[in-house]
């Protein structure tokens, strides 16, 4: 007689009613994910933003290294290049300054002038014969610091020494050395020309002598203080002839 009423078993499942229900209450369902910050939506950046540190402090290490092998290469370099410097100073007979400079550096006109003066030096006190020794062992240091060791000079230079006899002739006379021609005939050679007075120990003349020579050098700039000391322009005589003149 009476019928019953099916029963509508909820399977989970939204009906027509739930959903106006929803839509009134003003609440709706939004997908969950990890790279969502919160249900609103909003992006998570985290992961992003360590990518970013990470490429950062590579460039920044890298930059880094480069400064620092930079730093290292200058450091090197300044290590091994010479501290000493070798400075001409050219000066005139009374002694007063002309010029002044780096041995590698200066001038031409600078360069030939001290290249002149130190060419007629070495020749007036290599054949100088006086009667101070402490003077004359002076004068000889100066000649031989313009000759290097195992040089041709050097050897020509020791047989003349040796034959001279400059010590012991000075008791006997004393020599007095003239240049009277410096004349350039090629970039490393010159030719000279010079008087040598002799004088008796009570200071007559006892004579003159004509004589003339080829010698030839080069430049060499000193890196060490020593021999900046005894030599500064970096000149030697690298070969050297003489002969007196007849007549």
């Amino acid at each position: 007689m009476f019928k019953r009423k099916k029963r509508v078993e909820d399977d989970g499942a939204l009906t027509p009613a739930d959903s106006t229900k929803a839509q009134k209450s003003g609440k709706s369902e939004k997908p969950s994910s990890p790279f969502l910050r919160d249900q609103n939506g909003e992006q998570d950046d985290r992961y992003m933003n360590l990518a970013v540190a990470r490429h950062n402090d590579r460039v920044e290490k890298r930059i880094l290294y480069a400064i620092l092998a930079m730093s290292v290469g200058f450091n090197g370099y300044y290590q091994m290049t010479s501290k000493f410097v070798p400075f001409v100073v050219a000066v005139d007979k009374i002694g007063y300054q002309i010029s002044v400079g780096p041995a590698d550096r200066v001038n031409a006109v600078d360069s030939k002038r001290v290249i002149r003066e130190q060419m007629i030096d070495w020749v007036e006190y290599s054949r100088l014969i006086i009667g101070d020794q402490a003077a004359g062992k002076r004068f000889q240091r100066w000649v031989y610091a313009r000759v290097q060791e195992g040089s041709a000079a050097k050897k020509a230079l020791d047989r003349f020494y040796d034959e001279r006899k400059p010590f012991q002739t000075a008791a006997d006379h004393t020599v007095d050395t003239h240049v009277t021609l410096c004349l350039p005939v090629s970039d490393n050679t010159f030719q000279m020309e010079w008087n040598e007075t002799l004088h008796a120990p009570n200071g007559d003349v006892i004579g003159t002598e004509r004589w003339k020579g080829i010698f030839t050098y080069k430049i060499v700039p000193l890196d060490t203080a020593a021999g900046i000391a005894v030599n500064g322009p970096g000149f030697f005589i690298t070969d050297f002839s003489w002969s007196k003149v007849l007549g």
